[in-house]
């Protein structure tokens, strides 16, 4: 056993490593290819500001990216860790600035909107990203110029994050994931290892005073984040004659004057050295086996890249050689694992390890490993070489499938500055790469790979390091301890001085409203019907690289509440890996070139499966659906597993208290109906299914009136009703179970359009329920030892108290108000501190929930919620209030309901649900195009009525713990 925690704690430092060198960025060259991306432009302002913008119409949200040359690389000596702090201020200090130019009302009551703002620090850029919706673009563009412009760093701010910056540095230093990443660093980047992300020199950082911080900002501001040295990159349902009004008036100032680079006359000078092996000792490390790391850093970034493909694939010659030398005592491929990471302008192939102890000391086995290493190239063949490319191309190509991971791709692109030395625009050098990939000489590669000289790094336990010391030096290989793991604590350099660091067709106008976007979206929409009654819906995405294919299965978890709750599940759970095992078998005859994702759900009343695959694999992985609903079948090992997991995931529910809360809810409101089998906290499932049982219900599946089908993304220009003839149009009806694709179910006594049910709220009110405290642990029985002698008893259990709504009718306009006022209503709760959870109604349950979690009394959450309904009656209410606060108020509520609801349009994935809810609210598929307009068009009167008519000030129904304090 304790072996076993020995490997549990030696995985976690291999996967650390892996999760550190391989963080994606691009520096080669490439040719000139002619390419054309639809709805996307490139500016540049007057001040030097380049902006890129890629009009998305099939995207509510606007994902708007600022991206500066600030990242690690920029560092020196004394400045490493400053740019990290620039980062962790860069709101903090618009916000300042934005709040001193604004004192009026009607600027203050603005929210800030960069709160929710993502800030990331990389090895070749600052990057800033935030999401909002299409209103609220203005805004943002507004308060993120002051961000760029004129950021102001005050005292308590600056002594703040550096208080906070400093702890994180010292820590890191002290840990032994920091000594392990500034060892490595050190050595592999030995010209520069400040430039590193574990560069900081934690004495230097920490003892700068607030005032030369302050100057350090302000060099790195000037230098860095000077608009020549910056990009805007954006991306969604808004117009780019829009955009580009926008950031003429917000972004035109023109930059300040440098104030030279940042001092730094304390620079080291480094030693040349030509080592290339070292051991890593620390007695931290476990004794039970030995980990190397081996990097090749001369070749170039497509070498890197296919040969990383190549050696990491499972099978591999290389991996199977290493395997299978007994010495090395690896022992399975899985804990072996090649990479190609890229920064700073430099490409390494990584290839990690874990050696177990066998009758070769470690010393022996990590020079056979390399020696192995270093045949790799020659041993892989040709065959290997050209699936790895395949196989690059389509990771490549996957990557796009929406416009903002496009626009995240291509802010990392723009980053390296390869743009600058080509004739190319960024937008074809981008797109030119799995070009790039496939002329790679493969010949070339090989010769490139045999010429080089590896670094070796070998981490052992230190009484191990002991017992081999000689043999270590022996081999030529240098320690490396704590004390001199770090590059500012090696002879190598010399010591540093303390010298203190001192136009377009379209009209500009408004974004693209509601409508025109309701309007750009439906053209995208088509349908037919297969002869065997099965719907298919097609909503074509041109700006996607991936297409998404949704099957959808009549039923959901109604099917077989009656008699086995949860055996739906995991059907369509086994349909979705029959599936995937299809697709797994193409990939392997090369039938299919992309790398699909597969993915189940299932809910109330259906299930749904999806797909998503490059447009060229759209046949084949439709082949796929349709072989395993007609031939699958489920093997014992595969239904344990799944009944397992469903088992074990329905215990954790019923541990937790919100979940009971809901439980009881259920079974009040629905009464006599099959829905209270399906939220059972009284009660295991499943415990008298069989293999036999389960095998037995997959034939359910060979009904054509269970099915719809919907296409969205990329979707190539094919016939595809004769292709879905052939494939799922052989399905037949069973009329015997009296399923239809329209989503509703068939139970043997209630008629199909009697679900889903209506909740009964008529006697209802207040209810205690008897909360049953359960706690879990991973840790298995045997481990456990023996119970505590004495058990301290208490019954002070911070339970939820729950609050359940009615809901307006699916179909009818209020249903999203109503949605949207209980979004503003949890926001103005979770400002009063309560933590709250919400549930809004959906077309499986129309009514919502508003949970409090940890309730020391309740009257004090009573209270809160009927003041927060209050408090939204008042603000909707203009006479009682000024207009322009009422107005914030009203766009707040869209703005929020557009985040919570429509942000799924972002992705193909997202966009098919929201056209299968639409389908199953309305039988119409662009039902959440109309919802948009709906909300967009709602006035203060529309939500007033909503508010006073289902959301009173105290709710028809609430559940409270028996153990609850008043």
């Amino acid at each position: 056993m304790k072996k076993n925690s020995h490997y549990n704690k030696y995985i976690c430092i291999a996967l650390f490593f892996v999760a550190l060198f391989t963080s994606p960025t691009y520096t080669q060259e490439t040719q000139n290819t002619e390419t054309a991306l639809p709805g996307f432009y490139e500016y540049t302002l007057e001040n030097g500001m380049q902006i890129y913008i890629l009009e998305d119409y099939s995207s509510v949200p606007v994902r708007i990216e600022y991206t500066a040359r600030a990242g690690y690389s920029a560092q020196t000596p004394k400045t490493a860790g400053f740019f990290q702090l620039y980062t962790k201020l860069f709101a903090t200090a618009g916000k300042t600035a934005y709040t001193l130019h604004h004192n009026n009302e009607t600027e203050q009551n603005h929210a800030w909107m960069l709160e929710t703002l993502q800030a990331y620090c990389t090895s070749d850029s600052a990057r800033y990203e935030i999401t909002v919706s299409p209103t609220q673009v203005e805004q943002a563009i507004k308060q993120l110029s002051y961000c760029v412009l004129s950021p102001l760093f005050i005292d308590s701010d600056l002594q703040r994050e550096f208080e906070n910056l400093k702890e994180s540095v010292m820590q890191n230093a002290f840990s032994t994931a920091g000594f392990i990443n500034s060892s490595i660093d050190a050595r592999i980047f030995a010209t520069a290892p400040w430039k590193q992300e574990s560069g900081i020199y934690p004495s230097l950082f920490s003892k700068t005073t607030l005032e030369q911080t302050r100057s350090i900002l302000t060099n790195i501001e000037r230098n860095y984040y000077a608009p020549k040295n910056s990009a805007l990159f954006i991306s969604g349902g808004i117009r780019a004659t829009y955009i580009l009004s926008l950031l003429h008036h917000y972004f035109t100032a023109s930059p300040l004057p440098s104030l030279g680079a940042p001092s730094d006359d304390g620079k080291a000078v480094i030693k040349p050295t030509a080592q290339r092996k070292f051991v890593l000792h620390d007695r931290l490390f476990t004794k039970e086996m030995t980990q190397i790391v081996v990097q090749y850093t001369g070749l170039s970034l497509m070498q890197t890249n296919i040969a990383a493909a190549t050696f990491n694939n499972r099978n591999s010659s290389i991996k199977m050689h290493l395997s299978e030398t007994k010495e090395l005592a690896i022992r399975d491929q899985e804990y072996i694992n090649i990479a190609a990471a890229h920064k700073n302008g430099n490409s390494r192939l990584i290839v990690q390890s874990l050696l177990e102890k066998s009758k070769t000391n470690p010393v022996e086995q990590a020079d056979t490993f390399v020696s192995l290493m270093q045949t790799a190239a020659s041993q892989s063949t040709q065959e290997e070489y050209i699936t790895a490319k395949q196989r690059l191309i389509s990771e490549y190509q996957t990557r796009f499938k929406s416009s903002s991971v496009f626009m995240d791709m291509l802010s990392q692109f723009w980053a390296v500055g390869t743009a600058q030395n080509s004739t190319q625009t960024i937008i074809q050098q981008l797109l030119s790469e799995p070009q790039l990939v496939q002329d790679e000489n493969t010949t070339q590669l090989i010769d490139t790979y045999n010429q080089q000289e590896p670094y070796v790094f070998v981490l052992v336990n230190s009484d191990i390091y002991t017992k081999y010391a000689k043999a270590f030096k022996n081999a030529g290989y240098e320690t490396v301890t704590t004390k001199n793991g770090s590059w500012y604590s090696q002879k190598l350099y010399e010591v540093l001085t303390t010298t203190d660091t001192t136009s377009e067709q379209q009209p500009i106008g408004l974004p693209l409203s509601a409508q025109a976007f309701a309007h750009t979206n439906a053209q995208q929409f088509s349908t037919t019907t297969l002869s065997n009654g099965i719907p298919v819906i097609f909503k074509r995405n041109p700006t996607s690289t991936t297409v998404v294919l949704a099957l959808t299965i009549a039923g959901g978890n109604l099917h077989s509440a009656t008699t086995t709750p949860g055996l739906e599940e995991i059907i369509i759970n086994a349909l979705a890996d029959n599936i995937h095992d299809g697709i797994i078998a193409a990939q392997s005859t090369g039938t299919i070139t992309g790398i699909p994702e597969v993915t189940a759900q299932t809910n109330t009343v259906n299930g749904t499966i999806t797909v998503e695959c490059l447009p060229q694999d759209v046949h084949t992985c439709l082949t796929c659906i349709s072989q395993a609903i007609i031939y699958g079948t489920i093997m014992p090992a595969r239904a344990d597993g799944l009944l397992f997991n469903k088992q074990s995931t329905h215990r954790v529910e019923m541990g937790d208290p919100v979940y009971q809360l809901y439980s009881a809810a259920i079974q009040k409101l629905y009464h006599n109906t099959p829905y209270p089998a399906l939220f059972d906290a009284q009660h295991d499932i499943l415990q008298d299914v069989t293999y036999l049982s389960i095998l037995q219900t997959y034939p359910s599946l060979l009904d054509a009136q269970r099915y719809s089908l919907i296409l969205t993304g990329n979707i190539p220009d094919d016939d595809y009703k004769t292709l879905l003839e052939e494939q799922l149009g052989i399905l037949k009806k069973q009329k015997d179970l009296g399923l239809s694709h329209t989503a509703q179910v068939y139970t043997g006594t209630v008629q199909q359009n009697d679900y889903p049910l209506r909740p009964d709220f008529s006697k209802t009110g207040t209810q205690k329920v008897s909360i049953e405290h359960r706690f879990f642990t991973d840790v298995t029985a045997d481990k456990a030892g023996p119970r505590p002698e004495i058990l301290v008893p208490t019954t002070e259990f911070l339970d939820p108290v729950q609050f359940w709504l009615p809901s307006p009718a699916p179909n009818s306009p209020d249903f999203e108000r109503f949605n949207a006022l209980l979004y503003a209503l949890q926001n103005l709760l979770e400002a009063k501190q309560y933590i709250v959870r919400l549930i809004p109604a959906s077309y499986e349950i129309q009514a919502a929930t508003l949970t409090f979690v940890q309730v020391k009394h309740t009257k004090a959450v009573d209270d809160a919620y009927s003041a927060a309904v209050q408090e939204i009656k008042a603000l909707l209410s203009p006479e009682d209030i000024s207009n322009s606060i009422s107005d914030l108020f009203i766009q707040n509520i869209k703005d929020t309901w557009i985040m919570q609801t429509l942000s799924q349009t972002q992705t193909n994935w997202g966009t098919t649900l929201l056209i299968q809810d639409s389908v199953n609210k309305t039988g119409n598929p662009t039902h959440y195009l109309n919802e948009y307009e709906t909300i967009a068009q709602s006035t203060a009167s529309d939500f007033i009525t909503v508010l006073q008519q289902w959301i009173l000030e105290q709710t028809p129904y609430r559940l409270y713990s028996k153990d609850a304090k008043k």
